[in-house]
């Protein structure tokens, strides 16, 4: 709390500085640092920009024009990020990318239909759907259809996005977390499937696999989850605990079809409770106590099914 004080005067003093008509590159540089710094610091870096646009001369102050209109969105100043708007287009003209900035601000005004207007016309005119120009405005289309709550829409055209970028990562997360939205969990599986080919060491699409086949549930997707719970065991083998108790889940609901209940479903059991419990073993914390708590009723269920 207390750097996040000293930061506001720091900014506080460039505004002074900058009121008397003093060197402004200091400022420019503490502009930087706020921009940089991937902290959400809009209300500064609006107000330390609007003086500096207002007082400097310096060219390199346009490289921090777009940010200043971010902010200025992110603080709901919709009449400021007008007058950069202004700025930006008696400076660069009717560009395309001036233009995506007028659809982030007719979106923050939830003028839905405006905004899309801009965006399809941006679509006709690049004409190359393969491009980043493309990429950057279907993203915008994508964005106004969750806003009003048209997930199958924005499925749809998310869709449309992953058959031109198969390896774009976060259109497949994208995609996932919608179909998961609607309940859709085959679809959703078969994007964590394709995340599998193009990052198979995050252990987090593991678990969200596993997590979607056990949801879906039968003996065969309950195997098939613990499986990839063990594999994310296996490359997240520091921090392990939740793909192991995904193993024990498993087994848990294999039990539960007591015709399908095999001895090794045992053992893969006890082995990743006997690793759980080797973890927590000196821990009387409470959130080991619960896991352990939790295994002792995993035992129990077991025990109540197959004997």
């Amino acid at each position: 709390m207390s750097s996040e004080l000293n930061f506001e005067e720091q900014v506080e003093i460039a505004v002074q500085k900058i009121q008397k008509k003093r060197s402004s590159q200091k400022e420019l540089d503490l502009l930087v640092l706020l921009i940089e710094s991937k902290l959400r610091h809009s209300n500064l870096i609006l107000k330390l920009g609007k003086h500096l646009s207002e007082h400097t001369k310096i060219s390199s102050f346009w490289n921090f024009v777009e940010p200043i209109f971010f902010a200025a969105i992110d603080v709901g100043n919709l009449e400021e990020g007008n007058k950069i708007l202004t700025i930006l287009r008696n400076k660069f003209g009717e560009t395309h990318r001036i233009r995506r900035l007028h659809g982030l601000l007719l979106e923050s005004q939830q003028n839905w239909e405006g905004a899309k207007n801009i965006y399809h016309q941006i679509i006709k005119e690049s004409g190359d759907i393969c491009s980043a120009s493309y990429l950057l405005v279907q993203k915008r289309l994508i964005v106004i259809e969750k806003a009003q709550g048209k997930y199958r829409e924005a499925i749809n055209l998310l869709n449309d996005l992953v058959e031109r970028f198969r390896n774009d990562e976060a259109i497949w997360f994208e995609l996932a977390e919608l179909n998961l939205l609607v309940l859709d969990y085959s679809s959703a599986a078969k994007c964590f499937e394709e995340l599998l080919l193009i990052i198979p060491e995050n252990s987090q699409i593991y678990i969200k696999y596993a997590e979607i086949k056990y949801t879906i549930g039968g003996v065969s997707n309950y195997r098939l989850a613990r499986q990839y719970f063990a594999r994310a065991a296996e490359v997240c083998a520091k921090s392990n605990i939740k793909p192991l108790l995904g193993i024990c889940m498993c087994c848990v609901a294999i039990a539960d079809k007591k015709a399908a209940w095999l001895d090794e479903d045992l053992e893969i059991f006890e082995i990743a409770k006997n690793r759980i419990i080797k973890k927590y073993k000196n821990d009387n914390s409470m959130i080991a106590n619960s896991v352990k708590l939790t295994l002792t009723k995993f035992q129990t269920s077991i025990e109540s099914r197959i004997l």
